[in-house]
């Protein structure tokens, strides 16, 4: 009864708030949904729909996904509720092949290894937003009008050379971004932590503001004519911005960013945080900062200024979550009124 009545309530907030059918899916026994995995809820979806994706102790395995949908999960470090349990997938493939386009997709609190396409299918699959995941492995960028923001990304980026992308106050722990010919490529706000090679491999014509490089080796290779404005570097080895062969103003070089949590946070060339840990420390900046109100919109540097402020390191979704469930008088007559107690909130 507990189960059952909680998802029809989880329902009731999902419908109320995204306005679409929701399907759910679950592989945790405790914890009973529509669908037992993802496959089978997507053959089941129509365009438009919303799967969401519980929490488990068990990785969802491999993900295909053939149709418009928002995948949504439950985090990636989930706190606060009675379960605290992550939504896990191996790889996500993007595919029209099937049955058409697929543009729209949306994919928000997931813990994913790996985000590829279809053979044969790279450069057909646009406006896709990313955002509140953990990304343990290579993302590649699958067509034009990508919202990437608000994820950690432990890897490889390829944007393939398509347009309009926008990279936006992302944690990328040791995590390189390559192959971009674009103007209409934006990297801004983010936080590059601890990767000791070329940060931007054969990217050219971007623009790259307001980001914070701390502890690494801020470096490119094949890359010129694009625009650092307005970052700060305070790296392992002595790096100038902009690099040569690129172009941009208003950078500060080798300069200690100060964040709260700094007297705790390895220096450069000091050792690395664990990538678990990252939630561990404040990674806002002191008022005296020089990067604070630094950044070409007024706002800071790093992940907590710009159009996408950090939410938080849990990448539980900003749609209402129940906290607290419980049966106040399990044992009723027939007729009897059942009484619950609910306590939900909608993460910001």
């Amino acid at each position: 009864m507990k189960t059952f009545v909680f998802f029809q309530f989880l329902l009731l907030f999902l419908f109320s708030s995204l306005q679409s059918a929701v399907l759910t899916v679950s592989n945790n026994p405790s914890a009973p949904a529509q669908y037992n995995n993802p496959a089978s809820a997507i053959a089941a979806s129509n365009v438009g729909d919303t799967v969401y994706i519980l929490g488990s102790n068990t990785s969802y395995g491999d993900i295909t996904i053939t149709k418009k949908l928002t995948i949504i999960g439950a985090g990636y470090d989930v706190a606060g509720t009675d379960y605290n349990l992550p939504s896990v997938v191996n790889s996500i493939y993007l595919d029209s092949t099937l049955s058409g386009p697929i543009d729209g997709i949306n994919l928000i609190g997931l813990d994913i290894y790996y985000l590829s396409y279809a053979s044969g299918d790279r450069g057909f699959i646009d406006n896709l937003i990313i955002r509140r995941c953990k990304i343990r492995g290579y993302l590649y960028v699958s067509g034009q009008n990508w919202s990437i923001y608000n994820n950690i990304i432990n890897g490889g980026m390829d944007i393939g050379n398509y347009t309009n992308i926008y990279i936006s106050n992302n944690i990328f722990y040791n995590g390189q971004i390559y192959n971009s010919n674009q103007s209409s490529v934006y990297i801004l706000n983010n936080l590059f932590l601890y990767y000791s090679s070329t940060q931007f491999y054969n990217i050219n014509n971007a623009n790259i503001y307001n980001n914070i490089f701390y502890a690494n080796v801020v470096s490119v290779y094949g890359s010129a004519n694009n625009v650092f404005n307005n970052n700060i570097s305070y790296n392992s080895t002595n790096f100038t911005l902009p690099p040569s062969g690129n172009s941009g103003t208003g950078n500060i070089q080798q300069t200690d960013p100060q964040f709260i949590s700094q007297s705790t946070i390895p220096a450069p060339g000091s050792g690395t945080i664990a990538i678990g840990d990252l939630k561990s420390y404040n990674w806002r900046l002191k008022a005296t900062s020089p990067a604070k109100s630094a950044g070409t919109d007024g706002s800071d540097l790093g992940i907590y200024g710009g159009s996408y402020p950090w939410p938080d390191f849990s990448g539980m979704p900003n749609v209402p979550v129940i906290e607290k469930f419980y049966i106040k008088n399990p044992v009723t007559h027939k007729d009897s009124t059942l009484k619950i107690y609910i306590k939900a909130r909608i993460q910001q």
